[in-house]
C-alpha cells in the first residue's frame, strides 16, 4: 500500500509526482508484489489524474465518498511514454 506520497508545492508540475509513483512503482514489482493499492481524495483531482494515468483503477468497494481506494496490478510495463 502506497501512503502519503506527498510533492513540495514548489516542487510539482514537473514531474516529481510521476517521477516517485513510477520509482515506488518499479521497486513494488521488483519485489515481486502482485498489486499495490493507495488512497486519494477525490478532491485532489492531479493525484487522480496521475495514479490512472499510471495504470491504477478504482476499487468501489472500498471507496467512500470522499477517498477514492486504487489499486494497480503487475503488467509487463508500468511506466509511461
Amino acid at each position: 500500500h502506497m501512503a502519503r506520497v506527498i510533492i513540495d508545492p514548489q516542487a510539482r508540475n514537473k514531474g516529481n509526482g510521476k517521477y516517485w509513483v513510477h520509482a515506488l512503482m518499479d521497486l513494488a514489482w521488483q519485489k515481486e508484489c502482485r498489486s499495490i493499492s493507495l488512497n486519494v481524495y477525490r478532491q485532489n483531482t492531479p493525484a487522480v489524474k496521475l495514479y490512472t494515468a499510471a495504470g491504477f483503477r478504482e476499487n468501489a468497494e472500498k471507496s467512500t465518498g470522499e477517498l477514492c481506494h486504487m489499486i494497480a496490478e503487475k503488467r509487463r510495463s508500468s511506466r509511461l511514454k
